[in-house]
C-alpha cells in the first residue's frame, strides 16, 4: 500500500460526504495512480460514478474491484449496484447473491435481494438506460428502456405525505418503451376537460412538489430511501438508478432520482388530475445530455398540452451546470435538492435542504433553460 493512498482515500470520502462527487472521484483516482490494485478506492471511486450516473465506468470499476479482490463482500456489491443500474437485473441479483455469500451479515445486500428478486423475471435482458453511454436520449421511460421518447406517464395509484397532506399522485403505471405506448400515454393527458391556465393553480403544483421533496429529503437524512419525490415509496423510488451504499465513501444519504413533473392542461380520460413524469437521470451530465433532455421535454410539454412543470434534481447528481460555483451562490456547500418551476413566462428556483425552509433563489442559478415557448 503506498504512504501517500490513506491521504487520498480519506479526502476522497470528506469530498464524497459533501456531495462533490466529481472531486471525491478524481481524488480517488490519483490515489489509484499511485496504488493501482487498492480494492477501497476502487470502490469508492465506483460509488462515486454511480452517482455521477456514468454507468459503464461505474461498471469498469466494480469488474476491477472483483478482479483484484473476490472474497469481499463490497465488491460484489459495488457490481451488482453497477449491473441494477443498467438494467441488467438478473446478473445483477446474482452479484448481490455473491456478496452476501462472502458475508452473510451484509444488511444491504439481504435488502436488494428482496428487491431486485422482484425484478429480475421481468428485466433479465439488459436494457439500455439514459446514461449508459450515449448522451441522448436524456429522459428514460419507466422501466429504463430508450427505444421510444421516454417518459414516465403520470398516473394514480401512489402518494407522498407531507405535512399530513396526501399529495396527487405522480406514480408510473404504465411501462412505455415504444412510440404507440408513447401516443396512448400522450393521448391520456389531453382527452378530458380542459383546466383554464390559472397562474395561481401553477403555483399551488410547484408548492407540492417542493413539500414532497422536503418530505423525501428529511426522510432520506433520516436513513430511509428517497428515489422520486413525488410517488408511493416503493413505487418509482424502488427503481432507482445508480444508488451506492458507500461505507468506506461516507454515510451521505442516497439522492433523489432527478425528474421533471408536469401539470396538464386538461383532465384525464376519467376527469381525475394525473401529473406526468419523465426521468431524467442522465441530462445533467454534460451539456449534449442536457440539450437532448431541453428538446424532449420540450416536446413532452407542447405533445400534451402542460401548463407548468418542475424539476427536482439532488445537487449530488448534477454534473452540468454546476451553477453553485458562480458568484454569489448564497449556501455554500450545503446538501439539498433544486426545484425549478417552468410555466408560461413564469419561472422559480429554490433550493431545498432537509429540515430547512425552501430557499428561494435568483433566476441565475436555474438548471433548465425555458421549456415553454
Amino acid at each position: 500500500m503506498s504512504s501517500c493512498e490513506p491521504d487520498f482515500k480519506q479526502l476522497g470520502n470528506t469530498e464524497f460526504r459533501n456531495g462533490a462527487y466529481l472531486k471525491a472521484a478524481a481524488l480517488y483516482t490519483r490515489g489509484l495512480k499511485a496504488d493501482p490494485g487498492n480494492a477501497v478506492l476502487l470502490s469508492n471511486r465506483c460509488a462515486c460514478l454511480l452517482k455521477l450516473h456514468k454507468l459503464d465506468k461505474a461498471l469498469a470499476d466494480a469488474q476491477e474491484c472483483v478482479r483484484v479482490r473476490g472474497d469481499w463482500d463490497k465488491s460484489h456489491f459495488r457490481l451488482g449496484s453497477a449491473l441494477e443500474a443498467l438494467g441488467r437485473q438478473a446478473e445483477a441479483f446474482a452479484a448481490f447473491k455473491r456478496a452476501r455469500d462472502c458475508n452473510p451479515e451484509n444488511a444491504e445486500a439481504a435488502a436488494k435481494l428482496q428487491t431486485v428478486r422482484g425484478s429480475s423475471k421481468d428485466s433479465a435482458a439488459p436494457a439500455h438506460r439514459a446514461g449508459a453511454g450515449a448522451p441522448a436520449p436524456a429522459g428514460t421511460a419507466a422501466n429504463g428502456s430508450s427505444h421510444a421518447p421516454a417518459v414516465a406517464a403520470g398516473g394514480g395509484g401512489g402518494s407522498s405525505v407531507s405535512n399530513g397532506k396526501r399529495l396527487p399522485a405522480a406514480q408510473v403505471t404504465a411501462k412505455v418503451t415504444t412510440a404507440e405506448e408513447y401516443e396512448e400515454a400522450k393521448a391520456a393527458m389531453v382527452a378530458g376537460e380542459a383546466h383554464a391556465y390559472s397562474e395561481e393553480r401553477v403555483l399551488r403544483f410547484a408548492d407540492e412538489v417542493r413539500l414532497a421533496t422536503a418530505e423525501q429529503l428529511a426522510h432520506a437524512a433520516a436513513g430511509g430511501p428517497a428515489g422520486y419525490p413525488v410517488g408511493g415509496r416503493g413505487g418509482p423510488a424502488g427503481d432507482s438508478a445508480g444508488s451506492a451504499h458507500a461505507a468506506e465513501a461516507g454515510s451521505a444519504p442516497e439522492e433523489l432520482q432527478p425528474c421533471v413533473y408536469f401539470l396538464p392542461g386538461r383532465r384525464s380520460g376519467d376527469q381525475v388530475e394525473q401529473w406526468g413524469q419523465v426521468r431524467v437521470a442522465a441530462a445533467f451530465e454534460s451539456p449534449d445530455t442536457l440539450q437532448s433532455a431541453l428538446a424532449f421535454l420540450r416536446e413532452y410539454a407542447a405533445d400534451t398540452g402542460a401548463h407548468a412543470a418542475c424539476a427536482v434534481v439532488s445537487r449530488g447528481n448534477i454534473a452540468f451546470p454546476q451553477v453553485w460555483k458562480k458568484r454569489g451562490w448564497p449556501l455554500g456547500s450545503a446538501d439539498g435538492a433544486f426545484v425549478q418551476l417552468e410555466s408560461r413566462g413564469l419561472r422559480r428556483v429554490w433550493f431545498v435542504r432537509p429540515g430547512s425552509d425552501a430557499y428561494e433563489l435568483p433566476e441565475d442559478f436555474k438548471l433548465l433553460e425555458p421549456l415553454f415557448r
